[in-house]
């Protein structure tokens, strides 16, 4: 079976002499391209795999919290001043009974 979550998160873009630097301040994480499309690849890349590595290592939540996120019951909208980008996560749930979510 396959699950996939969507971060959408805030980035930021920073033209640097021939490059550009793109980061994920609330994650931490930080890459760069030849161009903005470049950049913008890259940090949905870097992201996706920093979120697996956390999966893979049991330590999503840990990192999440430690990262500021908190649940919620309801989303709201509010007001950012960088610009955020989706980044689909795709996992697998290996399971030897039928899939029953306990959320």
């Amino acid at each position: 079976m396959t699950a996939s979550m969507i971060f959408n998160l805030p980035v930021k873009f920073k033209q640097k002499k021939d490059i550009v630097i793109a980061s994920c301040p609330i994650l931490d994480v930080v890459t760069q391209g030849e161009t903005v499309d470049e950049a913008r690849k890259n940090i949905k890349e870097a992201v996706t795999l920093f979120v697996l590595s956390c999966i893979d290592d049991g330590t999503l939540e840990a990192v999440l919290k430690e990262c500021g996120f908190t649940t919620t019951k309801m989303l709201s909208k509010r007001s950012v001043k960088t610009e955020t980008i989706s980044v689909l996560i795709p996992f697998t749930i290996k399971s030897n009974s039928p899939a029953v979510c306990h959320a």
